[in-house]
Order: C-alpha cells, then structure tokens, then sequence
C-alpha cells in the first residue's frame, strides 16, 4: 500500500480554545465556518472530480488569492469566520507573491507559469529549515543565481543559471507528499508542526455506523503504517547549482522536536448512517482543522467524513525514525462536481475481483465517486444470471470467469464502504455478439444480396415482442443485484446496416415511418423506437424501486436527434463543449469523457491534457449551465489492457 500511495502522489502531483467547550456548541460553529467558507466563493479546484494540478497548495492558495493565506499566528473560529466573509481577492495577495520569491505571470484562476528564482552563492545557500519551515523558496536579488520556472503548459520545470542553458525536467518543484489531494476547495496550512501519537483515538461525536467503523480501521492503518516519508528534496537536491541537505537535518530543529502531540481525532457526522448507500444525491463536503488545541473532522453524512479520513492520511509524513508529523490546518472542502468517475471494462479482459478492489482503492485516495462497470460486450459475456444462465455458460471465457451475484455484491460492498457508487452497463442492442452464444434468437439475421447469410448475426432484434420482454426481465434483475439508481444501457456504434439488409426490420421501419417504399425508410427511426421502448419498460420497472431508475446513454443518440426522456443522462464521448451544449439544450444532463481515454496509445506526454481538460468549460461562450454536467468520468477500455497492467495505465 505504500508503494502504491507512493505512486499516486508521484503521478499526480480554529479552533482554539473553542475545542474546550460542549460538542454542540462546536457543531454549532463549525456549521457556521462551513456556510461562511462556501459563501465566500473562493474556488481553488478547477477540476475537483479529477486529479488536480499541485505544484505546492500553497502557492496555489496564493496564486487563487484565498484570504489570509499567510497568517502565521493561530487563529480563532470568530477571526477565521470573519476572515471567510471578506473577499478572497485580498488587497495584498500581489505582496503575499512577492515576498514569497514568486512571479505569477497571470493572476487568474490558471496559472501559466510559476518562478522561483534561488540563490546560488555558494557561501549563501539556503538551509534546509529555510524550505522546510517557511514551505516557500526566497528570493535574493543577488549576483549569481539559477532560475527555476513551472510551466503549466507543458508540465515541466526548466533550471538555467548563466553557465548551463535552459533544461526540461518533467517533475514538480516541489513534493505533494504532505498535502491534500485534491486540493480542497479552502486551505489554509501554517508553518506550525504537530506529532501524531502512535497511540492516537477517533473520537465520535455523534453518529456511527458501519461505514465510519471501516473507515477508521481503514485510516488507522494508513496512517500508522503507510504513511508517506518526506520527499521534499528529493525533487531537487540533483538539480544543477544546489547543494540541499538532506531532510534528516529538518527533523532536529526545535519546531519537530517540540512538536506537541496530537492523542485524540474528533469525528462528528451530522446525520445517522446506517444502512446508507451512495447515491446521486450524496453529500461529501466536509470540515477538517488540525490545531494544537484539538483535532476535528466535520461532516453533514458520512461520506464527507470518508473524504476527510482521506485528507487527513494525506496531510501526514512520516520522519526517518518514523515518527508522523502533520501541519497546522484548517480545510473546508466540497466536490465541484457530484460524478467523478472511472469505467472499467470487463468484457474485453476479465479482471479478478481483487484486482476491481485496487481500482475502487485508488479511486477512494483521488476522491473519486462513481465506477461504471462496461460489464459485458461482443467478446463475453461474464455476469451470472439466474434468469437466463445460458447467457455466460455459451457467452464467457470460461466458467471461472463470471461474476455471480455473491461476488456482485461483495465489490458493491467495498465500494459501499469508501462512498463509491456501481453503475452496471449492458449495452444494447448492439455490442451483444456474446448474448448470442446462449440465445441466438435475440439476435438480428444479417442479409447478403437478399440472402441470409449463416451465422452472421447482428444486432438485438428490434422487430420480436421476445426481445424487449427478455430485456425486462434481465435489467429487472440487474437492477435488484445493483444497489444504484443509474443503470448505462450503452447504444453506441449500433451497425445499422444489418438492420437494413434484414427485410423483417426494413418493413417495421416502414411501418414506423408510414412510408410505402421500404427501401427508403430510416433504420435510426428502428433504433429510436428501440431505445424508447426499453426505457419507458425500465421506468416502470423504477416505479418499484425506492431510489427509482436513470438511464445513461452513450452519445449517438443525441448525434442521431432521437427524442428521450429529458432525464436520460448522455455520456459525451466524441465530442466537445458544442455536444455539451446541444445536449444540455435538448433537456440532458451530462458525463463528459472525450478527453479522458486512458487506453488510447499515443507518442509523448498525454497526462498534461487529462489535468486541463474541463467537463464545463464555457470559455468559448458555449450556453450551458455548470449544472447540466453531471461531472466527467475517465474511460479504461480492455482490448488491449488485462489484470496485469489496468493499475499503472489508470493512475
């Protein structure tokens, strides 16, 4: 697990005598911190549900003009409060960079490139307690210096000094071992170091459940044992014209040796959890302030809790001697966007259980929320019905390899206990090649020059009665397998020109359209009436559900016009902000996914458009509203990608 957290960080770069008084008077104030931080509108994470880009918080905090960034003395819930109501664009924000040794070439809410300009006097190098206390590089307009510059665009630092010419290096200046990720929407960290007793406490305050239970059992072993050992010279000390000690040195100055010691951790979660599952409607901001006077973690549900157990491990390093440290910090953080999701498929390669539970643990340290499951496709078809069992014993690789409604359950459970949704896909009707294997007579007789052509079938037949009454029947237990409102019917790349050379489809065409030349009907109209049908069968099926049914669709049915039910939720995978608009004003809400393929094989660094991209970006003057997008999700397609390597291609 080290390793592993080792590598997500690597890839991804007050209360103070408040804490003294009842539980209710600080449920009280921390409600009120909550509001006054949210009303503040100060807005750090451009892309919350994905990986953000953090070369050092702080510089981001400053750089994003958060009030009173650099405050060094402790400060109280009231001062902190009032701090909050004030403007985020603060008077001495440009001060604040200046003093840091930072020249911030744009003010805005993306940076395009950061410098940090160091001394390279040999008789007047910076110690090593000067960065690793004051978190910041000085600046001395001195003879004789290397200039160190970030580049946003490219994601690169380049070092030059008067003798060595400009070089690339693809690293962030700074570590992010220490820090939140991602970064919350508002931080404040001070230069103040605390020590967590090995023997430290979750204390609750309120609700528990099973899902809080976990997690602290989860966390405890984290931050005991896999908390991740300070790396913050590591980056540099190799830099041409520095000569950095090594971080030993920083753990024998008076600010760690007389760090006080954190004993106890207070959780407080506003409203009973038991029994809960994810939802669309899950709640996940949460408040966390770490002071020397007491340690707090506040949540409205449980699932924000869950964010903030995963900011806490992150904000811990662990010293030489393995002692764990933390700063002084107060965070209030909220999602920007409610889906942040991953897809995984398991048609293409079959992946083991163990391996989808290291995929829903990488995705609860990014924070992210949703995995859609692409379950089955032409190549196999590995969920276990009890309905219709010949479908995976003609219809998966082997009889190993299908996931049964045990093992359903048990990652549903999994995901459950790190806030993680399952959305299931069985797309239809075409990407069904394996439906076939166990029911032939689902499946669409292709034509060749008017003849049949013998085993080549296509898509499901949209004509038989049969074939919407097997899907009612095989979504109805889907949806009492999985726990989630949403269920991803597919209705991509559909080959319509089996469809069309099928005489029995282009007379129903025929019959749809009124038209008396069945050569000249549409087939889309085929596919139309298809996807209404099986929706309209699905919303009453959600009738019977408690949380009720949504449908998401790929993108070709808003290329194709069709008219759905304005609560279909269309999954942009082709296009840009122009088919986020069209969708939008059609009624839809949307997951965008085009910029986040992670299986496709291109040259150079792909990672810096993955961190830029924005699901609602309506910088273009695009007319739609943040809202109508649902959040993004990143795309692991399995043609070519198995057990063995999902892990490092996804993170």
């Amino acid at each position: 697990m080290e390793l592993f957290k080792l590598f997500l960080f690597a890839v991804l770069s007050t209360f103070s005598e408040a804490f003294q008084k009842p539980p209710t008077v600080l449920i009280h104030k921390a409600n009120n911190l909550e509001n006054s931080w949210k009303n503040s509108q100060v807005n750090l994470s451009q892309n919350h549900w994905a990986p953000n880009i953090r070369y050092h918080a702080r510089l981001g905090d400053q750089a994003n003009g958060a009030a009173a960034a650099n405050q060094a003395a402790e400060v109280s819930l009231d001062v902190l409060k009032d701090t909050l109501k004030s403007s985020h664009r603060v008077a001495n924000a440009d001060e604040n960079v200046k003093n840091n040794g930072i020249n911030h070439k744009a003010f805005n809410n993306k940076i395009p490139s950061l410098e940090i300009n160091i001394p390279v006097n040999r008789e007047q190098q910076p110690s090593h307690n000067d960065f690793a206390d004051k978190e910041h590089l000085n600046q001395e307009e001195s003879h004789g210096k290397s200039r160190i510059v970030w580049d946003w665009h490219d994601f690169s630092i380049n070092m030059e000094d008067y003798v060595v010419p400009e070089q690339k290096v693809r690293r962030s200046p700074i570590s992010t071992s220490g820090e939140p990720w991602p970064l919350p929407q508002y931080y404040i960290k001070k230069p103040k170091v605390l020590q967590f007793s090995p023997n430290f406490k979750f204390v609750y305050l309120k609700h528990s459940c099973d899902i809080i239970d976990h997690a602290i059992t989860r966390y405890r072993k984290y931050i005991l044992q896999d908390s991740l050992p300070d790396l913050f010279y590591n980056n540099l000390k190799n830099a041409h014209g520095f000569h950095f000690e090594e971080s030993i040195n920083k753990y024998e100055s008076k600010i760690y040796k007389n760090a006080p010691v954190i004993t106890t951790f207070q959780i407080d979660i506003h409203t009973p959890c038991e029994g809960l599952y994810p939802s669309d409607k899950t709640e996940e901001s949460y408040d966390l302030v770490i002071k020397e006077s007491g340690c707090y973690l506040s949540a409205k549900q449980v699932w924000g809790a869950l964010r903030g157990l995963e900011t806490l491990s992150q904000l811990i390093v662990k010293s030489p001697d393995g002692d764990l440290y933390i700063k002084d910090v107060v965070i209030g953080d909220y999602p920007r966007f409610t889906h942040r999701g991953v897809m995984i498929d398991t048609s293409r390669h079959y992946l083991y259980k163990d391996i989808i539970f290291d995929v829903l643990e990488g995705m609860a340290q990014n924070k992210m929320n949703v995995l859609h499951w692409h379950m089955v496709d032409d190549q196999s078809f590995p969920y276990e019905s009890k309905v219709f069992p010949e479908l995976s014993e003609k219809g998966a690789y082997h009889p190993s390899m299908v996931y049964n409604h045990k093992v359903i359950s048990e990652i549903i459970q999994f995901a459950r206990l790190r806030g993680i949704r399952i959305v299931p896909e069985f797309d239809n009707p075409g990407h069904t090649y394996s439906w076939g294997l166990g029911r032939p007579d689902l499946l669409t007789q292709c034509y060749e020059r008017s003849r049949p052509v013998n085993g080549y079938l296509g898509p499901i037949n949209p004509t038989k009665n049969m074939s919407y009454t097997f899907l009612k029947k095989l979504l109805n237990e889907v949806l009492h397998v999985f726990k989630d409102k949403y269920i991803h019917l597919g209705g991509d790349e559909v080959p319509l020109t089996c469809w069309q050379s099928n005489p029995e489809v282009v007379r129903f065409a025929a019959h749809l359209t009124g038209s008396n030349i069945a050569e000249d009907t549409d087939v889309h109209k085929v596919l139309e009436y298809y996807e209404r049908r099986v929706i309209n069968d699905l919303a009453k099926i959600g009738k019977r559900r408690p949380e009720g049914v949504r449908v998401v669709l790929w993108q070709e049915v808003l290329n194709n016009n069709f008219q759905l039910p304005n609560d279909t939720i269309i999954q942009i995978w082709q296009g840009d902000m122009f088919d986020v608009e069209r969708a939008a004003k059609r009624g839809h809400q949307i997951v965008y996914s085009t910029c986040w393929y992670l299986d496709l094989i291109e040259y150079g660094i792909k990672w810096p458009k993955y961190y830029t991209c924005d699901p609602a970006d309506t910088s273009g003057g695009y007319d739609f509203e943040e809202s109508d997008v649902l959040g993004g999700e990143a795309c692991l397609w399995s043609e070519y990608i198995d057990n063995e390597e999902i892990m490092t291609r996804l993170w």
